[in-house]
């Protein structure tokens, strides 16, 4: 089961609304499914139960999914068909991948000058990046990508710069 929890300033109605539009996002982009469950702030009147419930309503209309009411508590549970991982699970099984892939990423958005794009990854990551992924990262940024490795690097901290040669 997934949980989602909504904490934060503000009336628990505010927070609430304010909440919907990003819950929706999260659950497409990390691909979530299976039983999903969202604690938003206790709501003490129905009224504002109902409008969280109708905002829920709207932000979700085209993504295929069931889901209660929210109760007193300010719970709601969303059951949708479970076709594979999320991406969250998959960061949970493969780290090493994720943050391979999390590597292109910031090799992409590397700012400066130079014909080179040098990223440098821990030594575990390196095997990880798929030749196919590397010719994409050169498309993209118009630079030749060299790969370096330094062991002291943590997995989750490559590093990128654009080098002249």
């Amino acid at each position: 089961m997934t949980l989602i929890d909504i904490d934060g300033d503000g009336s628990p109605l505010e927070l609430s609304l304010a909440a919907v539009p990003a819950i929706a996002q999260a659950l497409r982009w990390f691909d979530l499914a299976g039983n999903i469950g969202i604690d938003f702030p206790t709501i003490q009147d129905k009224a504002g139960r109902k409008a969280v419930d109708a905002a829920l309503e709207e932000a979700l209309d085209d993504w295929p999914h069931e889901r209660t009411a929210m109760n007193g508590f300010g719970f709601v549970q969303i059951v949708a068909r479970l076709e594979g991982p999320s991406l969250l699970h998959r960061f949970s099984t493969s780290r090493v991948g994720a943050c391979a892939r999390m590597a292109l990423r910031r090799a992409e958005h590397a700012e400066g000058t130079g014909a080179v794009l040098l990223l440098t990854v821990h030594p575990a990551l390196k095997s990880k990046l798929k030749e196919e992924w590397l010719v994409e990262l050169a498309r993209r940024t118009g630079k030749e990508v060299r790969i370096e490795t330094d062991p002291k690097l943590a997995l989750e901290a490559p590093h990128a710069q654009i080098i002249s040669t």
